[in-house]
């Protein structure tokens, strides 16, 4: 890339932070879930999945951005995984779940 000719003085060891806009491709096979079905503890987010044995399940997820009211998951959910978006009661670990 070429710079525009300029009176500035340019001296060793200056720096200068640059952004490069580039298209994205939609990912088609992101993992999104809805921002109300997060679950925050301290600085750890998760979500209750659902077990085989029909038990919730506390998942810690590595998040990417937030579309709207939802977020991209980056690892720590599979596709095909059932997860809690809201209860009626309070969710921990290997309580019974019961899927409405």
């Amino acid at each position: 890339m070429m710079l525009d000719a300029s009176d500035s003085k340019i001296l060793s060891g200056m720096y200068a932070t640059v952004q490069f806009p580039v298209a994205r491709k939609a990912n088609a096979s992101a993992i999104m879930i809805p921002t109300e079905a997060l679950v925050e503890k301290g600085q750890l987010t998760g979500v209750y999945t659902i077990s085989q044995s029909g038990t919730a399940l506390l998942r810690w997820l590595r998040l990417g951005r937030v579309f709207g009211d939802k977020v991209e998951v980056l690892s720590g959910l599979s596709q095909e995984e059932q997860y809690v978006v809201s209860s009626e009661g309070k969710l921990f670990n290997g309580v019974k779940v019961s899927v409405q």
